[in-house]
């Protein structure tokens, strides 16, 4: 596999081996070639700058997708040519958009070449219909305690900027990640049919933020209630949790999937396992310090 940057008219092509993951609008392509017996992308490798926290320096973000298994030497080629374009721009640090368990092949050669854990997720699982007709339940006994001034409305109806400082506060995504997410010609973004905020007297007390990543899961990224509402956290998840079970169809989804910073979010994790979750092999987003020439 030869290892080279995208040209402009196969970006496309490159953008659509992403299976809809979403990378940001200024990020740039290395692709995998295979040249025999003709030449098509098997590989496609998005990258961009990205800000550390408290700092001047900038990071490489990168992201990757390949057409079957990658053997070890082609793997190896592509760290080595972002780690060349980290040096290139002048960016003190690799930073991976992926996340990995501890037995799978790329988390073991990543660490191998001085890739270090930056955060650990926990994972989980829940069976849709079961979690669809628990919300259900318990909105409508809970549902006289909501007061009237309480609006549950689809994110649809609100300004990216206004949404955002609530996910900030969780630490779960990077503004580059949710703006990705929130772009709705996305194929993976956030669904207006089931994100929401509940609102009161114009300010947004709450999110709720869910993308669809394959056609029977929908992926819980963001439950969160703004500081001064903690009182109210339960209601509000009940609300909002409400909202995407009463717009989804019958039988749908089959699965929901979240996950919480095992570090930060004790509270993200015990959700689930309360909703008849279970819990799956933590997951790894990684980092590498780069020594610039």
């Amino acid at each position: 596999m030869k290892i080279r940057p995208a040209y402009p008219d196969e970006l496309a092509r490159a953008k659509t081996l992403l299976s809809g993951h979403p990378v940001p609008p200024e990020a740039r392509f290395l692709v995998g070639v295979k040249e025999q017996p003709v030449e098509r992308l098997v590989a496609s490798i998005p990258w961009w700058k990205i800000p550390l926290p408290k700092s001047d320096a900038h990071a490489l973000r990168f992201h990757f997708q390949c057409k079957g298994t990658p053997d070890e030497e082609s793997l190896r080629e592509i760290l080595e040519e972002l780690e060349a374009l980290a040096n290139e721009n002048q960016l003190t640090t690799l930073l991976t958009d992926f996340s990995l368990p501890e037995a799978h092949p790329l988390y073991l050669l990543l660490t191998s070449v001085e890739y270090e854990i930056c955060q650990t997720d926990r994972y989980f699982s829940m069976p849709g219909e079961a979690v669809n007709q628990r919300c259900l339940k318990v909105y409508q006994r809970v549902r006289s305690r909501m007061p009237d001034s309480w609006k549950v409305e689809s994110i649809r109806e609100h300004r990216a900027e206004d949404v955002f400082p609530l996910v900030a506060e969780s630490r779960l995504m990077s503004p580059q990640q949710f703006q990705a997410y929130w772009d709705f010609a996305n194929r993976e973004r956030f669904e207006e049919k089931y994100s929401c905020v509940v609102v009161k007297d114009g300010k947004i007390m709450s999110a709720f933020l869910v993308t669809q990543p394959r056609a029977d899961e929908l992926h819980i990224h963001v439950d969160v209630v703004r500081p001064e509402f903690f009182e109210f956290s339960g209601l509000l998840t009940v609300a909002m949790r409400h909202f995407c079970a009463s717009n989804a169809p019958e039988g749908f989804p089959r699965i929901y999937t979240s996950r919480a910073d095992s570090k930060k979010h004790v509270e993200g994790g015990n959700t689930p396992l309360r909703y008849g979750g279970e819990e799956h092999e933590p997951r790894h987003f990684l980092r590498k310090s780069v020594s610039l020439a």
